[in-house]
């Protein structure tokens, strides 16, 4: 479908009831249709607590244009041990939205979880565990309102049903049906056109247990659950003995086989790396896991639509894999096949928070988005903290200023990413009960009414790539992969060009790029590797490999295997040390203007520290830098062609360092290195740590580059545009094609 229409407004809920929404792609994005009229619009979302502004938020929301609205629903208040079902809390929580926001359309967060009466009837379908039972005490925030009396079970209780439990999968799609047909009867009919389906930590699909009290790796060991292991085993190993080899273990059987145990998930056999040959047991579970949540997904997701008498989206989160390791939304298990989830159609939306650690220095999602926005619609949550939320750790505390430049540098963030879908997000304390939030607000909707799924769809020059199946050989707390988190958050967007975040099963689909991050690309049998190099040297594409990118074979551990993927010879340590990597090379024109050390500073800094020690070790390469601890090469580069390979031992590079790599290997350049850039279409949000004039250089021709908030006009350079940039004042700027 190509779009011919200027005016993208949300459609009224009459529209909605005769029309319904369905998704189809537009300009090649995917895109909310009802009738044959596409829309897209901001959303905002609240937690309905009596004690909280929220109606005044609300209120706030829709007199500014905001037509979409989220909230949480909290469904096992509303079921009844008869089989039947009581929605008189939900119908006063509904009318009072209605009443601020009448021609509001709903996208309501449906928690799954079920009522105590349910858990004492099938006590064998709830969450199992080893050892002593995770019990996890908490409150209601609420204990008066009868809305709330599941809240921390909905949120944190490991008191809840398996995943795995097809019981609860049937109970809860028929509670779930029963209220999609509620709220299209009457005057309802038309407001509900989306539902998310919620379940796990905070409604987020991430193991109960996890998020309070430090416990970890909180993994199911319920009868549902290792029936359905035990089964899915069966279908893929003809043989106990097939079994055996696969898991090495001589003792394990089809019909004994268990989940791994925390240890079993955790260790690693040389530094953060798992010997395939020893981690079959892990990456079985990670598969199966992995394929039972997005069952779960897609179970609901059909039974939502098939309850509602026109087309309707659905959504959930998920999608989740920029941040591995101790978050609490991702917990200590890797999540593959998320391609899986993607061909469905029972699911249209994908959302993920961002993250929260070093929130003020920069922000990204958790999840691949472009991957996710290529074929779903991607909602990002941006609950970007005020001044009024007090919050210091991930806000702004109490400085009023950098309140409002936070606020627009997520929103703006958001807005640049995949499709530019997001939803402000209060939890309904009225963060965002300001005039000048309101102002921006106000303007954001007006001005995006106009903006075309092209102006939001396009490709950057480069990738960072994010390989699901090394997760399931590799130990997710390490400190490179936190390292490699915090360049991502605050570096890769300060290189002077946009990046897209993509999965490896997703690169082999897309157009080439001119540059390709492998961040933890650790897993290339012969296969593999040479798909990769296929694709590289084909499209005369450069790569710049981290860590121990290659170095797992089939097998191994095997540093002979890495050459294969980078097409530079490694050599391995292992032992742990610290990975700072001094520059030898400084008039090269990858390090030219970089500075001496990259990666952490001083061989104290423990979040440098980790094993085991890659090196190079090939004579045909340049070697731009050693790992100081040690005094071997740390980094290495090899030009091939009009492309190249670079390896280096740290992931945490600067900027210019970053910037150097993608204009050497023709990526187009918006701007210097050091200012932040996100954005790849006509959409651009730019952000500098100083006060400073740009140069911004579109990469197609355009007629003109203009403020999207304040609708100011820049004046044209040559091929550059000059944009006046406060410090840390993020700046949302349109490009206008050429005609």
């Amino acid at each position: 479908m190509s779009s011919v229409r200027v005016d993208f407004s949300v459609p009224t809920p009459s529209v909605v009831k005769n029309s319904g929404v369905r998704l189809e792609f537009v300009d090649g994005l995917p895109t909310m249709v009802a009738g044959d009229t596409p829309f897209w619009g901001f959303m905002h979302t609240i937690d309905p607590y009596e004690k909280r502004p929220y109606v005044e938020a609300v209120q706030s929301m829709y007199q500014q244009g905001v037509r979409l609205f989220s909230f949480l629903l909290p469904l096992p208040v509303a079921w009844l041990p008869d089989g039947g079902y009581d929605f008189t809390l939900f119908d006063a929580l509904h009318k009072k939205l209605l009443s601020v926001a009448p021609e509001a359309l709903f996208y309501p967060r449906v928690f799954m979880t079920t009522p105590d009466w349910w858990d004492e009837t099938h006590p064998d379908e709830l969450l199992g565990f080893r050892g002593e039972y995770p019990r996890i005490n908490g409150s209601c925030s609420e204990p008066d309102n009868p809305l709330w009396k599941y809240e921390f079970k909905m949120y944190h209780s490991p008191s809840n049903p398996s995943i795995a439990s097809k019981k609860w999968r049937e109970a809860a799609s028929d509670a779930l049906a029963a209220y999609v047909k509620h709220t299209w009867e009457g005057d309802y009919a038309g407001h509900w056109f989306a539902y998310q389906i919620a379940y796990g930590c905070c409604g987020e699909w991430t193991p109960f247990g996890i998020y309070v009290q430090d416990r970890y790796g909180n993994y199911d060991f319920s009868k549902p659950m290792v029936e359905s292991f035990r089964a899915r085993l069966a279908g893929k190993y003809a043989s106990d003995s097939e079994l055996r080899r696969a898991w090495n273990d001589r003792d394990v059987t089809l019909e004994t086989a268990e989940p791994p145990t925390k240890l079993q998930m955790l260790k690693t056999d040389v530094g953060v790396l798992k010997n395939p040959h020893d981690a079959g047991h892990y990456a079985d579970w990670v598969e199966h896991y992995s394929r039972v949540f997005h069952d779960a997904l897609i179970h609901f997701g059909r039974a939502a639509k098939e309850a509602a008498p026109v087309d309707v989206v659905t959504g959930a989160f998920g999608g989740y894999r920029l941040r591995v390791g101790g978050s609490a939304y991702v917990g200590q298990l890797a999540h593959v096949d998320l391609d899986y989830l993607l061909e469905s159609d029972a699911i249209d939306i994908l959302s993920t928070p961002n993250v929260y650690h070093d929130r003020k220095k920069g922000v990204f999602s958790q999840a691949v988005v472009a991957t996710i926005a290529r074929k779903k619609i991607f909602l990002a949550e941006n609950d970007v903290r005020t001044y009024k939320s007090g919050d210091s750790d991930y806000g702004p505390g109490l400085d009023s200023k950098f309140s409002v430049m936070s606020f627009k540098r997520d929103t703006f963030y958001n807005f640049t990413q995949g499709g530019g879908h997001e939803w402000w997000y209060d939890f309904g304390l009225g963060w965002y009960l300001e005039p000048v939030y309101e102002d921006i607000i106000c303007r954001l909707v007006k001005a995006s009414k106009d903006i075309t799924p092209a102006d939001r769809k396009g490709q950057a020059d480069v990738a960072l790539v994010i390989d699901e199946l090394s997760y399931c050989y590799t130990e997710g707390c390490s400190n490179y992969l936190q390292l490699s988190r915090q360049c991502v958050n605050e570096y890769l967007p300060r290189m002077g060009t946009s990046f897209d975040v993509i999965t490896y099963d997703d690169m082999l689909q897309r157009d080439p790029y001119k540059l390709y991050i492998f961040r933890d690309l650790f897993y290339a049998p012969d296969a593999r590797a040479a798909q990769v190099r296929s694709l590289l040297t084909n499209n005369n594409a450069s790569a710049l490999w981290l860590f121990a990118s290659g170095m797992l074979g089939e097998e191994s551990v095997d540093p002979e295997q890495a050459q294969k993927l980078t097409g530079i010879r490694l050599g391995l340590i292992n032992t742990t040390t610290s990975h700072q990597v001094t520059l030898l090379n400084l008039s090269h024109p990858v390090t030219e203007g970089v500075g001496q050390i990259i990666g952490t500073k001083g061989n104290d800094d423990i979040r440098g520290v980790y094993g085991p020690i890659v090196y190079a070790d090939d004579s045909e390469a340049q070697t731009l830098g050693q790992i100081e601890s040690l005094q071997i090469p740390g980094m290495a580069f090899k030009r091939d062609g009009e492309r190249f390979d670079c390896w280096i031992a740290s992931p945490l590079l600067p900027p210019k360092l970053l910037g150097n790599l993608a204009r050497e290997a023709g990526a187009h350049m918006y701007v210097e290195s050091g200012v932040v850039i996100f954005g790849c279409g006509n959409l651009f949000s730019l952000q500098s740590d100083q006060e400073c004039t740009i140069e911004f250089t579109p990469k197609m021709p355009v007629e003109s580059v203009y403020n999207l908030l304040t609708a100011e006009a820049y004046p044209r350079s040559r091929k550059s545009f000059t944009i006046p940039i406060g410090k840390d004042d993020p700046v949302l700027v349109r490009c206008i094609p050429a005609r």
